[in-house]
């Protein structure tokens, strides 16, 4: 049976003069509120939300769907921040400066190559807690990389600050969706 279209078009009229707060009876609500929800249990909802909503498939993830985007994030940041890592050294001659990069990208390549993609996998896997360690781990290393150029033998201004703390933040993240889970 076909709908008279002046039905339709009353229809329409009427949905659209309704009061937003009633059109969520007629409307399915979608679960961004997941994200919202997730992201509160974290120490930075903000910056949580902020990098789950950067991802297009982060709106119809679940719980651990979110976990694994922002391992991928982390992973991500830290493959940058490797690379920069190797510019900086590459860039300069000061010897102490040279052993604190080195340092660093040892630290850096240990996150990239062991510790966020084992996080992911131990996330397939359901091995929560394995997971979460691992992205403690990625966390960890921002804050280690930050620490040699305030430590012997000569402090140096980190270049990398701003690199290390968003490395950190993301991977904390991570691990704390990942608690949620198990």
């Amino acid at each position: 049976m076909m709908v008279p279209i002046t039905f339709r078009i009353i229809l329409l009229l009427y949905l659209i003069n309704l009061p937003s707060n009633q059109c969520t009876v007629l409307l399915p609500k979608r679960d961004a509120d997941l994200i919202v929800k997730t992201c509160a249990r974290t120490d930075s909802p903000d910056l949580c939300g902020a990098a789950l909503r950067s991802d297009p498939r982060s709106s119809s993830a679940d719980v651990k769907g979110l976990a694994q985007i922002m391992l991928e994030l982390s992973l991500a940041k830290a493959k940058d921040i490797l690379k920069r890592i190797h510019q900086l050294n590459d860039g300069t001659k000061d010897p102490i400066l040279k052993r604190y990069y080195g340092t660093c990208i040892e630290e850096y390549e240990a996150t990239v190559i062991n510790d966020l993609p084992e996080a992911m996998s131990e996330l397939n896997a359901k091995d929560y807690p394995s997971s979460r360690t691992n992205a403690d781990y990625a966390a960890e290393t921002a804050v280690e990389c930050e620490n040699f150029f305030h430590g012997p033998p000569e402090a140096r201004k980190s270049p990398l600050t701003k690199e290390n703390n968003a490395m950190h933040d993301l991977a904390a993240i991570a691990a704390s969706i990942i608690y949620i889970l198990g």
